[in-house]
């Protein structure tokens, strides 16, 4: 299409398909235009896709898009598109594949089943995603990398072989409202320098950590459900950062944080309760600063410090745990003050012996 076109399939006995080898089954490059219900069929031979979206406002809807050879819809250089109610699939590459300042909307698009990310966005991509289903890819639902933006919301993810949302290379997307569940690797993984805003996310029954932060990444959770993985909750490592504020983590298999090598997050107002081991467990020289958070009803201690951890824990309610409040050992360290630590089955504290010189407490409820 290089000029304003409609192209709208109407048959009454099957799909109207448009079945392309060795170029792309339907080029945009023009400023205003619209498809809908058609089959595209991208069949290989070369490197081609399925809806290939240089420029302008394409609205494509009720339309069925698959590739044989590179993502099944590519948006690119500035063009805004619409994509709304399509099935988007079995891509060699990915599913949507947006970069070089690529925008546009994708609302209510069933993405499955495609090799690499069921969307991926990169280099400036900038698009609003709302209400669509991205599961059961064979890498992760969604890949935000180098510079990458976009705002996903109310979205359903899940299913996937590697992470639900990966975030990494100075990428900074929004995530809010999303439902992230049952990858068969991890929710989200924040890696390598990644960025991003969570907020209100219901994060759940994941394989690995319902949210990985590693290698100086430093993302800002606010107010989501991380909650029945079979792994940690939280699991901050390789000097990853974070902000973690008003979070509600329970039920996970392993600990609700856990924080190790150089991990240094800030873990503020956050319920951190009702897991299978310990609230929160530091270790292997990981760090961090808990403040005002009820941690409470876990199968080990509330906060549990070894192997050279050190965090800053002041001002949090950690009661009802079925070991002690804070058990710290072999080589653990920390600052435990004004905490209140009533009603742990064990009592208020479990400090080995060599670790009380390194263990400075003050104004704790006992």
């Amino acid at each position: 299409m290089d000029k304003p076109l409609e192209i709208i399939g109407q048959n009454d006995t099957g799909p109207v398909v448009i079945k392309a080898a060795g170029q792309d089954a339907m080029l945009f490059n023009t400023t205003l235009g619209r498809i809908a219900n058609l089959t595209l069929l991208q069949t290989g031979d070369g490197k081609w896709y399925g809806v290939d979206i240089a420029q302008g406002r394409l609205l494509v809807e009720g339309c069925d898009i698959s590739s044989g050879s590179l993502a099944c819809v590519a948006i690119h250089e500035g063009a805004e598109p619409v994509l709304r109610n399509n099935r988007i699939h079995d891509g060699k590459a990915g599913g949507v594949f947006i970069y070089e300042n690529g925008r546009g909307t994708l609302e209510d698009n069933d993405i499955f089943g495609n090799t690499f990310a069921g969307l991926e966005i990169k280099e400036g991509g900038n698009p609003m995603v709302r209400g669509n289903r991205i599961h059961d890819g064979k890498q992760s639902g969604v890949l935000v990398h180098e510079n990458g933006r976009g705002t996903l919301e109310d979205n359903d993810i899940f299913g996937n072989a590697l992470a639900g949302v990966a975030i990494r290379e100075g990428s900074n997307p929004i995530l809010r409202g999303n439902r992230i569940h049952d990858g068969k690797a991890g929710g989200v993984y924040v890696h390598k320098n990644g960025r991003g805003t969570l907020e209100d996310n219901d994060i759940f029954g994941n394989a690995v950590a319902g949210l990985e932060i590693k290698e100086g990444s430093n993302p800002t959770l606010r107010g989501n459900r991380i909650h029945d993985g079979k792994g940690s909750g939280v699991y901050i490592h390789e000097n990853g950062r974070g902000t973690l504020e008003d979070n509600d983590i329970f039920g996970n298999a392993l600990a609700g944080l856990e924080i190790k090598e150089g991990g240094n997050p800030m873990v503020r107002g956050n319920r951190i309760h009702d897991g299978k081991q310990s609230g929160v467990f530091v270790y292997e020289n990981g760090r961090g600063t808990l403040e005002d958070n009820d941690i409470f009803g876990n199968e080990r201690a509330g906060v549990a410090v070894s192997e050279g951890g050190n965090p800053i824990v002041h001002n949090n309610r950690i009661t009802k745990n079925k070991y002690e409040g804070v058990w710290v050992y072999d080589g653990g360290a920390g600052v435990f003050e004004d905490n209140d630590l009533r009603g742990n089955e064990r009592g208020a504290w479990d400090i080995a012996a060599e670790c009380e010189v390194n263990v400075k407490r003050g104004g704790n409820q006992e």
